[in-house]
């Protein structure tokens, strides 16, 4: 059996983390080894009685073949640590987790232009007013969203992503093939089917709990390049992840708010700390050193609107016809047709064989 469903194995077992999993690699030199290994090895790694007791247990009644076969009835993936694909940014973060799973597709979404967008549950107008226009400009400029799935401004900021046809990322405090809350199960189901991925460490099945949430926002700051807050009260779950984002040597921003808004005492609370004021995307690009990608005018164009949905997939990536169909439901009989109306206006470049770009 490959090692990396050793490693899955490992992620799995209750009181066995990436630290003491660091610990068993030193020992014994890899997982497969020390899934089979003994009580005397186990203490050398510095596992004590209680825990290689828990382990046992687990070891004797855990079959991974059928856990494999769940994941693959439900459509799950895993990415292991020491794989290649194993997403960079959460890899140099202390204590990444062993596993990730995943739902929808991670492994084509480029890791420099994640941006996690966070903030409260209890959204106001105002928070509306900037979570939408920031998330609008970022993906403008080929940003890949990452939130927590959760009310209020995560979810806002994932579904302003998804009709801008652009790339998202949900992070959940549950098991991934487990939609919380269960309100946004629509969104949930718009990732996983073309808009990016939702991912989880967590085992399949796996209800929330208060414990769960404060990993899901390591992970959500981890995958990032840098952590946007919003808007936030004081004791929001946001500041969580932008303390890990510090922790992680990684940039917070945050927008200034109403002073008599219970929702903006978070971020003048980030503010006040040294997080970077952001009015616009420019301020984050600024600060990331990353210049403004030229976008069409869609005012001058004169798209319509399927035209700005084949635009718009094509804005951060060159792709097959059949993918282009695929992203945005347009027949290829009928999309073949937009394609030159595109190509005539010049926004569309036929790269051959089926591709085609931004012009």
């Amino acid at each position: 059996m490959e090692e990396r469903n050793f490693q899955l194995a490992f992620s799995l077992v209750p009181g066995i983390g990436p630290k003491r999993f660091a610990g068993l690699l030193r020992v014994f030199g890899d997982a497969r080894d020390a899934w089979f290994g003994k009580y005397e090895d186990y203490k050398k790694a510095g596992i004590g009685d209680l825990t290689f007791e828990k382990f046992s247990k687990f070891r004797s009644s855990f079959d991974i073949k059928a856990y494999l076969e769940q994941l693959k009835q439900k459509k799950v993936q895993f990415v292991a640590i020491a794989d290649n694909n194993y997403p960079e940014n959460l890899k140099k973060i202390d204590e990444a987790p062993l596993v990730i799973f995943v739902k929808g597709d991670i492994f084509n979404i480029d890791g420099k232009k994640c941006i996690a967008v966070v903030g409260t549950r209890k959204i106001t107008r105002y928070g509306e007013e900037v979570t939408a226009k920031l998330v609008l400009e970022l993906v403008s400029q080929g940003f890949i969203i990452v939130s927590g799935l959760a009310l209020g401004v995560d979810v806002l900021a994932h579904k302003t992503a998804i009709e801008e046809n652009a790339k998202t990322i949900a992070v959940l405090g549950s098991g991934v093939d487990c939609c919380y809350p269960r309100e946004n199960m629509f969104i949930y189901e718009k990732i996983i089917n073309g808009s990016g991925a939702v991912v989880s460490p967590f085992p399949l099945s796996m209800q929330p709990s208060i414990g769960t949430f404060p990993a899901r926002n390591k992970i959500i700051s981890g995958l990032s390049i840098g952590t946007l807050v919003t808007e936030a009260g004081f004791e929001s779950g946001a500041l969580i992840t932008a303390n890990y984002a510090r922790q992680q040597k990684r940039p917070v921003f945050a927008v200034p708010g109403p002073i008599t808004s219970k929702q903006s005492e978070g971020t003048a609370k980030l503010l006040k700390n040294g997080a970077i004021f952001i009015q616009n995307s420019q301020d984050i690009l600024n600060y990331l050193g990353l210049k403004t990608s030229k976008s069409k005018d869609y005012s001058g164009l004169n798209l319509d609107k399927e035209e700005k949905q084949v635009f718009n997939v094509l804005r951060s990536e060159s792709l097959n016809i059949n993918d282009i169909s695929k992203k945005t439901q347009i027949q290829i009989s009928k999309l073949s047709a937009i394609l030159t109306s595109l190509e005539i206006k010049g926004i569309v470049k036929n790269l051959g064989a089926g591709e085609f770009s931004i012009n």
